[in-house]
């Protein structure tokens, strides 16, 4: 029996609107652009997200959601895309599976998941089980369940008597990485938020015909550069001391180029120098 997988790959964007009915139409069809140039494989998943902010922010853009919720489009578009590819591998898998008539399927596993998503890890469920809302179940394809928000679990067709390649992590050991994690996340919204006001502050240096403010802005711009600097250091120095994977897509913000990061560490660094004068 054959599927239509394009239909399946489309099913993405009902995910995508049900949970930001309330962005701008560019918004959407932006995301649109995104998932199909990184399914086909034509450009990364970095390089496409960073497409789509170049296409469509400005600064202080937000996206609303249903339930009152906002995100920067920066965090908005990253989550959208990573869940879009997300729902879209599962469902494949799911129909797969059944073109082979299997009923069991197994879930990865990762260290520092979710704590209501660590209980699933390699384990085996059926297909009713995991379209059931049942509480304790992995529910594929809502907001909090499997293949959800930010999840990074993925679901395969399982055989009985096959080898379990996951690994059921100690809870405690998780829970313990799942914090180291979450710090990291709080470390890089700081990064991006910095980054906004400095791109903020240079186009107001640039713009300024008065001599006296555009000083005085110049100076906020050499404080503001240099408290960048430092968190930066700092995010490096903790993923170091952490055994983590620095995530260069997750401080990026729109526009922010290699001048942008050229100016902002020139302009640190003449803060640093009239500090030691």
């Amino acid at each position: 029996m054959q599927r239509n997988y394009e239909a399946t790959l489309g099913e993405w964007n009902n995910f995508t609107r049900s949970t930001a009915e309330q962005a701008q139409r560019l918004f959407l069809s932006e995301l649109d652009k995104a998932y199909n140039l990184v399914s086909t494989g034509a450009l990364s998943y970095t390089q496409a997200v960073k497409e789509v902010l170049n296409n469509i922010v400005s600064d202080g853009v937000t996206i609303t959601y249903p339930t009152g919720h906002e995100d920067t489009i920066e965090t908005a578009t990253l989550r959208a895309v990573r869940t879009g590819i997300s729902q879209a591998t599962s469902q494949i898998q799911m129909a797969r599976a059944e073109e082979m008539g299997v009923d069991k399927f197994i879930i990865s596993s990762h260290l520092g998941a979710r704590p209501s998503h660590q209980v699933w890890q390699g384990k085996i469920f059926t297909r009713q089980e995991l379209e059931s809302t049942d509480e304790g179940m992995p529910a594929l394809g809502t907001a909090t369940g499997l293949s959800g928000i930010n999840c990074r679990h993925s679901v395969s067709p399982w055989f009985d008597n096959m080898d379990n390649p996951f690994e059921q992590y100690d809870s405690e050991e998780n829970r313990k990485q799942y914090e180291k994690e979450q710090r990291q996340r709080t470390l890089e919204r700081r990064i991006r938020n910095t980054k906004r006001e400095v791109m903020g502050l240079k186009e107001s240096v640039d713009n300024c015909k008065d001599d006296k403010l555009k000083f005085d802005l110049d100076m906020d711009y050499q404080r503001k550069s240099a408290l960048l600097a430092k968190q930066n250091k700092a995010y490096q120095e903790y993923c170091d001391k952490n055994n983590l994977r620095p995530l260069a897509d997750r401080i990026q913000i729109a526009k922010w180029d290699r001048q942008q990061a050229a100016a902002a560490r020139g302009a640190a660094q003449r803060y640093e120098n009239a500090k030691g004068d």
